[in-house]
């Protein structure tokens, strides 16, 4: 697939999302690597549209520069009135434990802080973050604090383990390090799909406190 077919695909997909409003985004496609760039009304619309160009096959690659520019006619929340929205979210988000997340609101822009017990706790409190009205931009600063103490060995076995367990995946173009509880991956997989099982097998793997994702998709 041509580098030009893939950003009509792509156009073609945010015209039907109801999300998204494609009249403000350009998309460029240089070597199957998407960028987008231009505004989006909301923080769920900039995330809507990067998973909207992932899914398409051929992409090798997605470099997110939308900003998030709400309609003059909408009402924005303020610094406050977000935070409390957040904050209450999580009070009644049972997977995770809120008590040692920390939140700051400075002009829309979200600092989450303290500590949560396993690495997809983080990425559930951003992806919380990022449904809620108002929010411009996230840094996401918690760290990840296991409650038990588990091995960089064994870690990487119960990694190996999943991925070997799916059929799909060919494991031998799959190579991970992990030290500290840090895993860095590397290698290569067909699809975007592959990736996703990858990195998911990773981020919901005990003892995971951080991943560093240099795996590439090399499509058939």
């Amino acid at each position: 697939m041509s580098d030009k077919t893939i950003k009509r695909k792509i156009m073609d997909q945010f015209a039907w999302d109801n999300r998204i409003n494609p009249a403000k985004i350009d998309v460029d496609v240089n070597d199957a690597v998407v960028t987008l760039k231009g505004a989006v009304p909301t923080f769920s619309a900039k995330t809507a549209a990067e998973q909207t160009a992932w899914s398409l096959t051929k992409v090798k690659a997605v470099n997110n520069q939308l900003a998030v520019e709400y309609p003059a006619t909408f009402t924005t929340p303020t610094d406050e009135d977000i935070k409390a929205y957040i904050n209450q979210a999580l009070v009644y988000n049972s997977d995770v434990d809120q008590s040692n997340i920390k939140v700051e609101v400075a002009a829309g822009n979200v600092t989450l802080a303290g500590n949560v017990a396993s690495f997809w706790e983080k990425a559930a409190v951003e992806n919380q973050v990022k449904a809620t009205t108002g929010v411009i931009d996230i840094k996401n600063e918690l760290v990840v604090v296991p409650t038990e103490k588990i091995t960089d060995e064994v870690i990487g076995e119960i990694i190996m383990n999943k991925l070997k367990q799916n059929s799909g995946l060919n494991t031998e173009k799959i190579d991970l390090k992990v030290v500290n509880g840090k895993v860095t991956v590397s290698g290569a997989v067909s699809t975007w799909a592959d990736w996703q099982t990858v990195y998911n097998a990773i981020q919901y793997t005990g003892g995971v406190i951080d991943i560093k994702d240099n795996l590439r998709i090399n499509y058939p």
